[in-house]
């Protein structure tokens, strides 16, 4: 009986303390939630508003932009925005909803400037293409080679330009005679001999050379033959060649000036490739540059989410919290605040790799400004059929074109060649006037060749054509295998040109699939953490069950960061994606350059299928709808209104 009496006591009192800790523990939530009330009561928000809609209305957190993209901005010192971890308090009700076409909480805090005391540069990629081509030394060296080649253009056009001549030369003969009749007695020939020539020479478009020269002179003899001593002389020579055959005709003579301007073109469409490559890479680290303030902040609430749960631990250290327990939180804390340091680092390595392919001035600033990406990306899906991008490949991408013209000149080449077959032949037809005088009258025997006697001509043909011409067939055969090789690279760059164009489609909508996959994955997790967190606040913290659902917490949050991070990185990739089916499309950067007679004129941007890629953060037009334009170029003294248009 006194056993029984005992057993019941040891039952009643185990009762009661079950019940005393359950009463604290509802006595605690309740105090819990009566303090959740009142905070949302003194900033006037329901207790049900998201955390990211809060930064939106609190005035310390959230400020718009004081400037548009491209400008430098001071920032006030005495509030830092850098120290966003007062505002990330990571508890329960800061897990926002995720869902399609909602701002996600670390959009409008991308914009908030990290290192405030330096001031801030706005940037997006339409402004940093802009800034690119204005400043990049990268560019400007890939622009000199076109520079370099329209110069050959010049080069080969002044095979036509006037040529003139001059040679002046005395000669002082002193040799022995011997044959009497050479100088009628004396035994060596003494003589002075002065002459001097000067004319013009110019080749026509036809192949015809023309040579006007006039002839002076002045001699004098011991020989008794040399009537009358002292000679003055005059000659004016008219000289006309013409090739009837091998090298005749205006399309052969032009070819090569024709050929300089393919090489041009050529030059040009590589340059437009290269530079649209360029112009791929600057908005890639625009988009790494927004990936890394992203992650950065995404990395900061979770050290905030962390630094709560220890803080709770140890105000519950006196009560039922275990040492094991705040450790454990201890160690989560370390761990994500030296996740901060490298991710404080990425950002200022993407902004440092701004500024080398950009070259800007402003950018490098004495204060070194912050750069800061004020368009988000691009979400909403991107419906592209595959024939269309085919279509506008082909007509945009500058690779076509470059071998087009790699196959027109190969023709041009082969022409000649074919040319090269012929054998020369050439009409030659000479006429002079001639004065002669004594007494060192050279004045007066230029003038007696234009008043006295008649002009002497000559007229004949010239014909050259070596025996098999073995060389000159060798080398149309060569011209052939040239051109067949050109085709069968341009067929290759067809097929490649495709799949980079099927693969940049595929990528747009796998890219966008994966984005919204990835978001629902947050949210899920979202859950996942919500559950866990109310679960370990009910449990009481000496239970081992605590212990293990702290681990789950821990492990739920790691798990939340990595799909955030995930989710970044699928956005930033989805506007990559876009990006890169521009360049595949050729219409990142369209330009087109129409010569003229004298100055040809620089590129010109011309109207393109444009593909979205960001888009705004506050106010304004998208960037990525606007066309690029290019540093212009010019072809100086180049005239081209005469080149065939074709040849064959």
């Amino acid at each position: 009986m006194p056993l029984q009496v005992a057993t019941s006591l040891q039952s009643i009192h185990m009762i009661e303390s079950v019940r005393q800790i359950l009463l604290v523990l509802v006595a605690a939530a309740v105090c819990c939630r009566m303090a959740r009330d009142s905070c949302a009561q003194e900033f006037g928000y329901p207790r049900s508003l998201q955390f990211g809609q809060l930064l939106h209305r609190l005035p310390a957190v959230r400020r718009q932009p004081r400037a548009t993209a491209g400008r430098f901005v001071q920032y006030p010192a005495e509030r830092s925005p850098s120290d966003l971890e007062s505002v990330l308090p990571g508890s329960r009700d800061d897990l926002p909803e995720y869902a399609a076409g909602r701002t996600l909480w670390w959009q409008p805090m991308v914009q908030e400037p990290l290192r405030p005391e330096a001031g801030v540069l706005f940037v997006n990629p339409h402004s940093l293409v802009l800034s690119a081509l204005q400043h990049s030394f990268q560019i400007q060296a890939i622009q000199q080679t076109v520079h370099i080649r329209a110069e050959e253009i010049i080069k080969a056009d002044a095979e036509f330009d006037s040529h003139a001549f001059m040679e002046s030369k005395f000669v002082d003969t002193s040799d022995p005679v011997g044959n009497v009749l050479v100088t009628g007695g004396p035994p060596r020939l003494n003589e002075h001999d002065w002459t001097y020539e000067a004319g013009i020479r110019k080749k026509n478009r036809l192949g015809g050379t023309l040579e006007l020269t006039q002839r002076l002179g002045h001699k004098n003899s011991n020989s008794l033959f040399f009537v009358p001593q002292d000679q003055g002389t005059a000659q004016l020579t008219l000289n006309f060649t013409q090739p009837l055959l091998n090298g005749a005709g205006r399309r052969y003579n032009e070819s090569f000036t024709f050929l300089a301007y393919l090489g041009t073109e050529i030059a040009r469409a590589d340059y437009t490739a290269q530079l649209q490559d360029y112009l791929l890479q600057v908005t890639d680290v625009y988009w790494q540059l927004y990936f890394e303030r992203a992650v950065l902040l995404q990395k900061q609430r979770h050290l905030g989410r962390a630094r709560e749960i220890l803080a709770q631990l140890e105000n519950r250290l006196s009560i039922d919290a275990v040492k094991s327990q705040v450790a454990r939180a201890r160690s989560a804390v370390a761990s994500r605040n030296a996740e901060l340091v490298r991710s404080r680092t990425a950002v200022r390595n993407a902004e440092s790799r701004l500024r080398a392919l950009i070259n800007s001035p402003e950018f490098s600033a004495p204060a070194m400004p912050e750069l800061i990406p004020n368009e988000y990306p691009f979400d909403q899906l991107l419906d592209v059929k595959l024939q269309d991008a085919l279509q506008v490949a082909l007509t945009h991408r500058p690779e076509i074109d470059e071998a087009v013209k790699r196959i027109r000149s190969a023709a041009v080449r082969q022409d000649n060649s074919r040319n090269a077959l012929l054998p020369s032949l050439s009409l030659v037809v000479e006429s002079y006037v001639r004065g002669l005088r004594g007494k060192s009258g050279v004045g007066r025997a230029w003038q007696q060749q234009f008043n006295t006697g008649a002009p002497s001509y000559s007229a004949g043909l010239l014909f050259d054509v070596p025996i098999y011409n073995r060389a000159a067939q060798a080398r149309h055969r060569q011209r052939q295998l040239e051109q067949q090789q050109l085709t069968l690279e341009f067929q290759s760059t067809l097929e490649t040109l495709t799949t980079e164009v099927e693969i940049a489609v595929r990528e747009v909508d796998t890219s966008y699939r994966e984005m919204q996959a990835k978001l629902n994955a947050i949210s899920a997790i979202v859950i996942d953490v919500r559950y866990l967190r109310e679960r370990w606040e009910l449990l009481p913290g000496d239970d081992r069950s605590a212990s293990l659902v702290l681990e789950d917490i821990l492990g739920a949050q790691e798990r939340l960061m990595d799909e955030e991070v995930s989710f970044v990185r699928a956005q930033v990739d989805y506007a990559r994606s876009i990006a890169s089916l521009k360049r595949a499309t050729g219409t990142l950067l369209d330009v087109r350059s129409v010569p003229n007679a004298g100055t040809a004129p620089g590129p010109q941007p011309v109207p393109a299928t444009s593909f979205p890629t960001s888009l705004p953060a506050a106010t304004g037009e998208n960037s990525a709808t606007r066309p690029f334009a290019a540093p212009p170029f010019t072809s100086r003294n180049v005239s081209l209104n005469r080149l065939p248009p074709v040849l064959p």
